[in-house]
C-alpha cells in the first residue's frame, strides 16, 4: 500500500478534493474573522469539488484497485460531503 495514488486520475482526484477542503474552510474563516458575506455559488463550489472528486476516488478504489492511503482519505472526505448535502435536505435549518 502506497501513500500517493498511482493513476493519473487518482492524483487529480486527490488534489481536487484537497482544493475543495481548502476553498471551503478558507471561505468559512474569511466569513467568521473578516465578517464578509460569501456569495452562495462560491460557497457551494468547495462542497461540489469534494462531491465530484470524492466520488471519483471511491470509483477508483473499487474499479481500478488503486489502494493509496491518500486516495482513501479523499474518498472519506467525499463521503463526508455527501452526508452534508443529504443532511441539509433532510434537516434544513
Amino acid at each position: 500500500m502506497k501513500w500517493y495514488p498511482k493513476t493519473k486520475l487518482g492524483k487529480i482526484s486527490f488534489w481536487g478534493t484537497v482544493a475543495g477542503i481548502i476553498l471551503m474552510y478558507s471561505l468559512y474563516w474569511a466569513a467568521m474573522i473578516g465578517e464578509l458575506r460569501i456569495p452562495i455559488p462560491l460557497g457551494l463550489a468547495g462542497i461540489v469539488l469534494m462531491l465530484i472528486f470524492g466520488t471519483i476516488s471511491v470509483i477508483l478504489i473499487i474499479r481500478n484497485k488503486d489502494r493509496a492511503i491518500l486516495l482513501f482519505l479523499s474518498a472519506l472526505l467525499g463521503l463526508f460531503a455527501w452526508f452534508m448535502i443529504i443532511g441539509e435536505f433532510l434537516f434544513p435549518h
